[in-house]
């Protein structure tokens, strides 16, 4: 009997982890919107992955691996940052960063890649706010629990985004540098 109880617990430790590798999608976008760097990205979701395999037996309630592994990636990326000293988070908005997977015209396209550029200008606790409620569609509560926050700080963090992301978009776009051929 003891040994049926061990193969139970490893059942339900690996239905557990096949659980957590089907979250990797919203967990590397999250790590996305962190990072704003595609490696960035899939190194700090590889340690969240090794992580949460090795910490498994810490989820109490398996229907919150969600929120868990969204609170492993805040937290460890944060972490990240002290170790390295705080270092700032510098993006070439013109180089590589979230990818415009939009179909259609051009000046959807534009659009689509002026909300990520401003997506990366926001301060990290709005940013962060904003895609955790936004791209990943969490509630205000899962949102508040995950960054460890009272809901009024993450909706005043929330509203304080939506208005610079909306002051950057509705700017006027930067003079191109391109020539109109007749």
């Amino acid at each position: 009997s003891g040994g049926h109880l061990v193969r139970d617990t490893e059942r339900r430790a690996l239905s557990r982890l096949e659980r957590s590798v089907r979250e990797r999608p919203p967990v590397r976008r999250c790590a996305r919107s962190l990072t704003g760097d595609p490696v960035d990205a899939d190194d700090l979701v590889q340690m969240v992955l090794e992580r949460a395999l090795g910490r498994l037996y810490l989820l109490r309630k398996p229907a919150s691996l969600r929120a868990w592994l969204f609170r492993m990636t805040y937290n460890l990326y944060v972490n990240d940052r002290i170790r390295r000293g705080r270092a700032p988070i510098t993006r070439d908005p013109h180089g590589p960063g979230l990818d415009v997977a939009t179909a259609g015209d051009q000046e959807a396209r534009l659009h689509a890649k002026s909300v990520i550029n401003a997506m990366q200008r926001l301060p990290e606790d709005q940013r962060v706010a904003i895609a955790l409620t936004a791209l990943e569609e969490l509630s205000y509560k899962e949102a508040a629990a995950i960054l460890e926050i009272p809901i009024g700080t993450l909706m005043s963090r929330l509203h304080r985004g939506r208005q610079t992301l909306r002051e950057l978009t509705e700017a006027p776009p930067e003079r191109s540098n391109l020539k109109r051929v007749k």
